[in-house]
């Protein structure tokens, strides 16, 4: 006989652990399953949320992970032999919810698995999902997973894994992005490797600020790569640890003959990101590639939510994979309208829709959604990775270079630099006049 909940939560990461604590935190009886990843492990990157602090959705619930705020934001030109950074810091980002913070979802798992001490809360640990069950209409109404079956009100998916079987199950979903091991890329879309680094906490807080609790984030241009090759990279602290990764277009890794993962070692390797991770212990990598192909068609439908990874909440707007951002709102937004439906007892679309509003409201949406076609050609305009980081490199070495001769013009220099780059005045304006029109 199946067990019943007035939710069921499936996945551990960080939008699943806040939805399950929000939940329980609302008075619902909550089954939060976590699955096993292949091998029994899984590796869940971390990320940088920019917009949601669940601060306010957890309000009074004790021992919330948000200890690492980001006060800094680092952009970085990279050369083969060069950096130019430019950096901007406002301490009123340590104070929520104006600043970053880092979301580990190893952390958020293991913080929202120290609460099942109170009536109403249930984990099953390791269990993979074995079929989604839903009544004669179509509306889901439970889930069997690990030989054991349980039923529930609304069903919150927040891991991938559970998309095929929601299909099997009738559920009108599209797939989420193609995982790839071997690191190599897809034909369309990006690659992204990350990895992450255990660093003890005094060294994290020395290297990235050097004040408890806060930290830096660097994106940078890498200008280093194979000919043709175009991509960018990241680093941020975490509590005890240090995440990195690159994003690459596929398309332009096509002739260069490398894989992302190997860009990745040298984006590691690079005289200005060597500094962050020496001494650190890795402690897993990923990759995955990111299809233009937008959200699923539905991130909700009778008797379910999609959220987190299911939702496909990891796009990568910019230098960086902003999925945090999204599984953060999805976690809190879902766990909201879950509750709303559960109060009606009506877990149908009318009641369930208004989570899609929720996330119109915290400007989200967006990111699950294609990236708008003016911020994308100027992400990959091949001048701005394989001109303009040696001519940034150029022109600042001219600058900064101590010479027994009389220091030269701006212009002068400006200029030098721009006929070593091959690069035209008037190709210059356009990519200028390209970043005032995409902001």
């Amino acid at each position: 006989m199946a067990e019943r909940f007035d939710a069921i939560v499936f996945g551990s990461g960080t939008a699943g652990a806040i939805a399950a604590v929000a939940l329980r935190k609302a008075g619902r009886s909550v089954l939060w399953v976590d699955p096993p990843g292949e091998g029994g492990a899984r590796f869940r990157p971390a990320g940088v949320a920019w917009r949601t602090d669940p601060s306010a959705a957890l309000k009074g619930v004790a021992g919330v992970p948000l200890e690492r705020r980001i006060i800094e934001r680092r952009i970085a030109f990279l050369s083969s032999e060069g950096a130019l950074s430019i950096d901007f810091r406002d301490l009123s980002w340590a104070s929520a919810p104006r600043g970053g913070w880092v979301a580990e979802p190893s952390r958020w798992e293991a913080w929202a698995k120290g609460r099942p001490g109170e009536r109403g809360w249930t984990i099953w640990k390791g269990a993979p999902l074995d079929a989604v069950i839903a009544d004669r209409a179509g509306r889901v109404t439970g889930i069997r997973a690990g030989g054991r079956e349980a039923a529930a009100t609304v069903v919150l998916f927040e891991d991938d894994s559970s998309l095929p079987l929601a299909r099997k199950a009738g559920l009108a979903l599209k797939l989420p992005p193609r995982q790839d091991a071997s690191g190599g890329p897809g034909a369309d879309g990006e690659s992204v490797v990350e990895t992450s680094f255990d660093l003890p906490l005094s060294r994290v807080d020395d290297r990235f600020g050097g004040a408890a609790g806060r930290g830096f984030t660097v994106e940078s241009v890498l200008g280093f790569l194979p000919p043709g090759g175009m991509g960018f990279g990241f680093v941020y602290p975490g509590h005890t640890s240090v995440h990195a990764g690159v994003v690459l277009q596929n398309r332009s890794l096509a002739g260069t003959g490398t894989s992302p993962s190997a860009l990745l070692e040298r984006f590691l390797a690079h005289p200005a990101t060597k500094p962050y991770v020496r001494g650190a212990v890795r402690t897993g990598t990923c990759t995955t590639t990111l299809l233009p192909s937008g959200a699923p068609r539905s991130l909700f439908g009778e008797g379910f939510l999609l959220l987190g990874a299911a939702a496909r909440a990891a796009a990568s707007g910019g230098m960086v994979v902003r999925g945090a951002d999204a599984s953060v709102a999805t976690g809190i937004a879902a766990a909201e309208t879950a509750s709303e439906a559960i109060a009606a007892k009506d877990p149908g679309g009318r009641v369930l829709s208004r989570y899609v509003t929720r996330l119109q409201r915290e400007g989200v949406l967006h990111q699950m959604g294609r990236p708008d076609d003016r911020a994308a050609r100027l992400k990959w305009n091949p001048r701005l990775h394989r001109a303009y980081p040696e001519l940034f490199s150029s022109l600042f070495r001219r600058m900064m270079t101590e010479r027994s001769e009389p220091k030269q013009h701006m212009k002068d220099l400006l200029q030098g630099s721009l006929k070593g780059s091959g690069v035209p005045y008037t190709a210059l304006a356009r990519d200028l006049l390209a970043v005032v029109g995409s902001l």
